[in-house]
């Protein structure tokens, strides 16, 4: 619980600063808050049962932030990146020999992948 505490204010400090720089500062705090809830996520999917690697579902969260919070891409773009991530976890799946695990992985690696991004 300690633990929590301490990284609940470390996190709050980072983006009221990051939120007073402004943009780009701003995109970049929030893509780096995306990539630390990502990684958070896919560290817990492992004891929820799921048999998923970080990679790639940590790397997908943290880019359609940024690109979205640069104004690279516009809101149109997120229903490719929801293909784009069914789609490479789907052939991620496939490595596995077995099919319940093939097939939880990549559920789990989707949702790891889409919930942090929202």
């Amino acid at each position: 619980m300690r633990e929590r505490a301490i990284s609940a204010v470390v996190i709050a400090v980072i983006v009221i600063v990051v939120f007073l720089l402004g943009q780009p500062w701003l995109t970049f705090g929030i893509v780096a808050l995306t990539a630390l809830a990502a990684w958070e996520v896919f560290r817990m999917l492992p004891a929820a049962g799921f048999p998923v690697q970080p990679l790639p579902g940590v790397v997908l969260p943290p880019l359609l932030t940024l690109a979205l919070g640069l104004e690279i891409l516009d809101s149109g773009w997120v229903a490719l990146y929801i293909a784009l991530v069914l789609v490479v976890l789907a052939i991620d799946a496939f490595r596995r020999s077995e099919v319940r695990d093939g097939f939880l992985a990549w559920m789990g690696g989707s949702f790891g992948a889409l919930y942090p991004a929202m």
